[in-house]
């Protein structure tokens, strides 16, 4: 019986960048001439399929050539033009939160559906710069069952072409790595000859691709490639070479059902200095993700407590702008300083969106609730669905001095600066309260009465010392370092060296970090200018320390508050170096460090090794640390940083450091062949002021992550303050809307249904804990017992009746029951 030739799949594709070296504007441009190049191939070439992923890049071709997107929607039901990917556009997958990575499934495989009648069942990211232990799980539960990726490319990863790719939940989807000249395209004819010779000569399997066609921008497969591609049909014999798809090759391998490897965990890493450049870009990024999801919680909050008609579509613009500027050469600070111009009136679009949509939902609440009391009301909202105690503060208009009031209770506050310098009257006050999960309570401002001062033992300051219950940190006044910081609960010192040092680092490499594994060739550190008090009260007490480099400046903001643990730091750059890059580090006392770091919607371990790695709002390092209460005996014990902007990060032995800053020249690739000019006046990146904020928060025992997750999720959104006015309402002055009885599992959206008005619940599960949990609706009198797997993501939809079924669903919000109604491919 003759043996089966091995069948070569050709993949006539083109990867298109939106946005990269050009505006969006001509992305547009790129997309519609190479889909129309590629459906005029269609037609004239027997047997040729075209492939392309990208909701966006369809919902393009819909708005501005109609006729094109017809034919399109044709073929596609011919089987001549393959849709991939499944995602609204081809993201960085290590920056954007677990819940983006969901909303690009979810708009994108829903725009499938409603305009082609296909939910694709092949992932498509073959130019995203790594991809996180998450995704197998998300790509599972949003109807994708089969990958296809690039990067990282050897040397830097070596994997084999098909293995099934597993998540730490158990999910797996069978995966495909693109090897070969050119990789996913094909920019040279010699790129495809050699590319169909090495299949000829060296295809083992039964079945492998092979892709072709001019990408990043367009072009796609020209007359010139279909004719070679005949040619060299005709003179290589040992394959079988036939026009194909993704969709038609992983049918293929899955009815042979071959016993592939098993590769667990993240695929990484592939140009690392992604991870730090364009801090603003990065921001806004972190604030648009936290504001959607609290703009649909508080929606769903008013809709309950006060009627409040949900605002689908404009939250569904928002979402899919920040989508867009999540496309890999966007976030990944890769792209021309002109594109990031539209990116960032994009992102402000969401973000106003955003704001716009929780003020209008939270004045609804307020105007619902009896205020009726003596004094001014303050409504302060907990966005987290876990109860948190956290620091607050407001600022409103008075003529005299004011105190808080919870009831008759007299509250603790502090005075401090309004950024409103132009009135006496404008005044700011913080302090720290308890607030209910996804709640609201009420205090009353009243005129302050001059009393007894209130002694405070717990907060000591002075130049060099700040002190509460917890901790105690010292400032050298020689350097502005930590010269000392003391964990006074459980006797540890925490630090082996001097901490919080900025560090500056030498970084001639290009915009992605190409060739770049660890940064740590230092030219230098900055240096102390100033030291001083900066608020010395009742509830928190600040050092700044002010340091300079060169003409570049920084302060940072050391806080301590009276009743709460771990440093809350403030940090202001004036930056004004090109071709370096900035971290600040602490050396942590420890012995045996276990490095943690937290990923999409999970976690993931790294060696401390010094290489820098991407994460997400906080890592940790954990291991034993020595001479608890003088006693030479070893504890478990570990620090968490959190941040509020950034995703950059190392660890060297116990020596944590964040990455704060790079300053490349913009979109300069060392891979092409365009030299540097060297009498042109290039414009380079994170030139100028930047903020950011980061706590220390250290712990005794092993890493709890779900309390990391969570005092993460708080530095990063705040809770919001309304001065309201009296009036009476039918609800009370404090009030929760949700409650879960674990704390390893953490509610993290609350929606409307894109169907109907049914509520969407999405929920994960941190600590690796096969968990029963019972989460509470108390306006909707619902409540259900359910079991979450070990790191699983859980999807629920609660019919807005009180007789529906409570079912859970896949990312698409399709329940399990009632299945997708599109076809698969």
């Amino acid at each position: 019986m003759t043996k089966k030739k091995p069948t070569v799949h050709l993949i006539g594709n083109a990867h298109i960048d939106p946005v990269w070296l050009w505006s969006w504007q001509e992305g547009v441009e790129v997309i519609l001439a190479t889909f129309r190049q590629s459906m005029n191939l269609i037609k004239e070439h027997h047997g040729y399929i075209f492939t392309a992923s990208s909701a966006l890049f369809y919902k393009w071709v819909e708005e501005t050539d109609l006729k094109l997107f017809r034919e399109i929607q044709g073929q596609v039901k011919k089987g001549r033009w393959c849709i991939v990917g499944g995602w609204w556009v081809e993201p960085d997958c290590n920056m954007p939160s677990g819940e983006s990575l969901v909303r690009q499934g979810l708009y994108g495989q829903r725009y499938f559906k409603d305009k082609f009648g296909v939910i694709t069942r092949t992932g498509y990211n073959p130019d995203t710069f790594g991809h996180n232990a998450m995704l197998p799980q998300i790509l599972k539960k949003s109807g994708i069952d089969y990958y296809v990726f690039t990067k990282p490319t050897e040397p830097d990863k070596q994997l084999p072409t098909l293995f099934c790719w597993e998540s730490p939940d158990g999910s797996q989807v069978l995966t495909f790595k693109i090897y070969g000249p050119g990789l996913y395209g094909t920019w040279l004819r010699k790129e495809l000859i050699q590319k169909m010779k090495d299949a000829n000569e060296n295809t083992k399997d039964s079945h492998v691709m092979v892709f072709f066609g001019c990408g990043d921008h367009g072009n796609g497969t020209t007359t010139e490639e279909l004719t070679i591609i005949q040619k060299m049909k005709e003179r290589l014999k040992r394959v079988e070479f036939r026009f194909s798809s993704p969709s038609i090759y992983f049918n293929a391998i899955h009815k042979e059902n071959s016993d592939l490897p098993v590769i667990r965990g993240e695929i990484q890493h592939y140009a690392r200095g992604c991870y730090s450049a364009y801090s603003e870009i990065k921001y806004l990024n972190r604030q648009a993700e936290h504001l959607l999801v609290t703009s649909e919680k508080m929606s769903i909050v008013a809709n309950m407590a006060a009627k409040y008609n949900y605002p689908k579509e404009n939250l569904t613009q928002a979402w899919q702008n920040l989508l867009f500027c999540q496309f890999h050469d966007i976030l990944a600070g890769t792209s021309i300083i002109e594109a990031y111009e539209d990116v960032m009136h994009i992102l402000g679009e969401s973000i106003h969106k955003a704001n716009e949509t929780i003020n209008t939902a939270l004045q609804l609440i307020a105007g619902s609730i009896n205020t009726q009391e003596d004094g001014l009301p303050l409504l302060i909202f907990n966005p987290h669905t876990w109860a948190v105690r956290t620091p607050v503060e407001f600022e409103h208009l008075s003529a005299k001095p004011v105190s808080v009031y919870d009831g008759k209770k007299l509250i603790l506050t502090q005075d401090i600066k309004s950024s409103g310098t132009a009135i006496n009257s404008r005044r700011r006050m913080v302090f720290v309260t308890d607030l209910p999960p996804l709640g609201y309570k009420t205090y009353f401002l009243r005129r302050r009465r001059h009393g007894k001062p209130v002694k405070n033992d717990r907060l000591k300051i002075n130049n060099s010392n700040i002190e509460n219950k917890w901790l105690k940190i010292k400032i050298d006044s020689r350097t502005g370092y930590i010269s000392r910081f003391y964990d006074k609960q459980n006797h540890v010192e925490i630090l082996c060296n001097q901490g919080g040092i900025p560090i500056v680092i030498k970084d001639e490499s290009d915009a992605w970090g190409h060739g770049q594994d660890e940064f740590r060739n230092e030219v230098g550190k900055f240096k102390k200018r100033e030291i001083k008090i900066l608020g010395k009260g009742t509830v928190r007490a600040t050092i700044r320390v002010k340091y300079e480099y060169n003409k570049s400046a920084l302060w940072q903001d050391f806080t301590l508050y009276k009743d709460l643990n771990g440093v809350h730091t403030k940090v202001f750059i004036d930056w004004r170096e090109q071709h370096k890059l900035l971290k600040i580090g602490f050396p942590v006392n420890l012995k045996t460090p276990k490095v943690t770091y937290q990923i999409q919607y999970g976690s993931t371990t790294r060696p401390a090794n010094g290489k820098e790695e991407p994460g997400l709002q906080w890592f940790d390092v954990t291991g034993k640390t020595a001479n608890y209460k003088g006693t030479n005996t070893d504890i478990d014990y570990g620090l968490s940083i959190l941040n509020d902007s950034k995703y950059s990060f190392d660890v060297k032995g116990s020596e944590m450091r964040i990455t704060v800053l790079r300053s490349p020249i913009y979109a300069h690739g060392t891979f092409a062949d365009a030299k540097l000019d060297p009498n042109y006046d290039y414009r380079y990146i994170d030139q100028g002021i930047q903020t950011f904020s980061y706590v220390l928060l250290p712990h005794r025992g092993i890493l709890r992550k779900s309390i990391a997750s969570k005092r993460a999720d708080e530095v990063n959104l705040r809770p919001i303050t309304l001065v309201h006015h009296n009036h009476p309402g039918d609800l009370p002055q404090e009030r929760y809307f949700i409650k879960i009885d674990r704390d390893n599992v953490i509610v993290s959206v609350l929606k409307q249904s894109e169907d109907n008005e049914d509520i969407i619940l999405r929920c994960y599960e941190t600590e690796g804990k096969t968990t029963l949990t019972e989460i509470l609706l108390p306006v909707l009198k619902r409540s259900w017992k359910f079991t979450i797997n070990p790191y699983e993501i859980k999807t629920f939809k609660i019919p807005v009746n009180s007789t529906g079924k409570i079912e859970e669903a896949n990312l698409l919000e399709f329940s399990r029951s009632g299945g997708s109604r599109g076809i698969r491919r």
